[in-house]
């Protein structure tokens, strides 16, 4: 799958990425909303954090509205389907249920 990552804390974005490139998905990350819109598509899944420096990542559901996504945070409040730290099999369980494949 083509994956799109979009989280401020570079740290989370890279382990995310090694993880899932280690599971053989093509991955793309981005630090920002700016920065994510950049990045060419399709992609098959965005996972994306609530709460970047400059925005809400979920805002990114308008520039791909037929694409899965999984929204992470770091504060419990919101809604997400991940709270960070997670584990990569509750990310990999997430991009899965994205997708629809309980």
């Amino acid at each position: 799958m083509n994956l799109l990552i979009v989280d401020d804390d570079t740290a989370v974005a890279h382990l995310m990425g090694k993880i899932l490139t280690h599971d053989g998905h093509i991955v793309t990350t981005a630090a920002s909303l700016k920065e994510a819109r950049t990045k060419p598509g399709p992609y098959d899944v965005v996972i994306a954090d609530v709460r970047l420096q400059n925005g809400d990542g979920r805002e990114l559901q308008e520039d791909y509205p037929t694409t899965p996504f999984v929204v992470i945070s770091g504060a419990h409040g919101e809604i997400p389907d991940l709270y960070k730290p997670f584990t990569a099999e509750q990310l990999r369980t997430a991009i899965a249920l994205a997708m629809g494949n309980p």
